[in-house]
């Protein structure tokens, strides 16, 4: 019974939530994609190059993209990518990544390798005048477009020293968790305030949304950016990475931190949680004890957001890595028993969507090979 229930699931690429009328959608993560292929000097080769790569991962049998935006200077370009998914019936959820809303005398923090491979922006000197103008821009652009947008995802793991240069980095091996013993004047110089900004974003976001699409049953949901914790910690300690963690960055929104002098509820603003979830789970386990694991990683990660929030939970990113094709068949196992968890926990977190990260962005996480052939564990998209 029970492979009959996963054959049907992978059939139609969604997990049934219970009695509830709607389905979780899975869906892939597609980073960057206004960078690949570019041909200096011609647009129209260049858009066409991309939009060669929505056709392979549609061919793929999935429905649901998220792509990124990490520099306004693209947003034309990005405008173009949407409207040829939506004109192949694919919905799209959009995460606006690192994007410069700085005053010109604020530099973004170079890369450094792990556990900031990406550099990043002091959050808490952000310009929102300037973040006013630029998402006013960009979304007033994909609005006149008559671009379909499903949701709107402002930040990328807020509460992690990756994304947010507010956090130190700390020396190898003494990594570590802010938790509910720090207060707002305990955590480091900056956290709260630039988390807080980010925050008044959503807001920013949700006004101008709310404006343009004037009640529309089209109007794009807004997201509280990817939040992400380390369950795991020997990583995250190893490399010297900080965190604090996301239901007490969802408690900035609120106003409800200890020691927060600011009391309006900005969480009030967001239509949802983007969520980013990477369990690992070890490769050869049984499948019940897969099961098993992702469900205790879930709860370990959503519980203390409950107590928070119940608003409704888009898995924006989450994934396996990719260790090679002889591997391949336990990676699908994987996301098997991912749907498989997802589903089971419908009763206690309102999903609403699953991304999974990436369709070829990352050597470590892709379901394709070097030949541009699909892995065997692209077949979680078919229908």
């Amino acid at each position: 019974m029970r492979n009959a229930f996963l054959t049907l699931m992978l059939s139609v690429a969604a997990i049934s939530c219970g009695s509830r009328t709607n389905s979780i959608e899975i869906g892939v993560n597609r980073p960057n994609l206004f960078k690949y292929n570019v041909v200096e000097g011609d647009e129209e080769q260049t858009l066409r190059n991309q939009c060669d790569k929505i056709d392979q991962i549609y061919s793929s049998g999935c429905r649901e993209m998220r792509l990124t935006i990490t520099d306004f200077k693209y947003v034309d370009r990005l405008t173009r990518h949407i409207r040829y998914a939506n004109s192949k019936g694919m919905r799209v959820t959009v995460n606006f990544l690192g994007v410069n809303v700085y005053p010109d005398s604020v530099k973004r923090i170079p890369p450094m390798g792990p556990p900031r491979r990406w550099g990043g922006w002091p959050a808490h000197q952000m310009d929102l005048d300037k973040a006013r103008r630029e998402f006013g821009h960009a979304i007033s652009t994909w609005h006149d477009a008559g671009c379909r947008i499903q949701a709107i995802e402002v930040g990328n793991e807020q509460g992690w020293c990756e994304f947010n240069g507010d956090f130190p980095v700390l020396p190898k091996g003494e990594g570590m968790c802010y938790d509910s013993t720090y207060t707002w004047d305990t955590l480091p110089e900056g956290v709260p305030e630039g988390i807080r900004k980010l925050a008044e974003v959503t807001k920013i976001v949700r006004m101008q949304v709310d404006s343009l699409w004037n009640g529309s049953r089209d109007r794009p949901q807004v997201l509280v950016g990817g939040l992400n914790r380390h369950v795991e910690m020997d990583w995250c300690r190893s490399v010297g990475g900080t965190f604090l963690l996301p239901e007490l960055v969802l408690m900035i929104y609120k106003g409800t931190f200890p020691g927060q002098k600011e009391r309006e509820d900005l969480l009030e603003y967001a239509d949802g949680v983007g969520i980013h979830m990477y369990p690992h789970p070890a490769y050869d386990a049984s499948y019940d004890n897969k099961v098993a694991y992702i469900k205790d990683y879930i709860h370990t990660m959503m519980d203390p957001i409950m107590k928070v929030t119940r608003l409704p939970m888009y898995v924006t990113e989450v994934g396996f890595r990719s260790k090679g094709p002889e591997h391949e068949k336990e990676r699908l196992e994987l996301f098997k028993a991912m749907m498989q968890a997802f589903e089971e926990t419908c009763s206690l977190y309102d999903w609403r969507l699953v991304q999974i990260y990436s369709w070829d962005a990352s050597e470590n996480h892709t379901f394709i090979d070097e030949e541009g052939n699909q892995l065997e564990s692209a077949a979680i998209f078919a229908r």
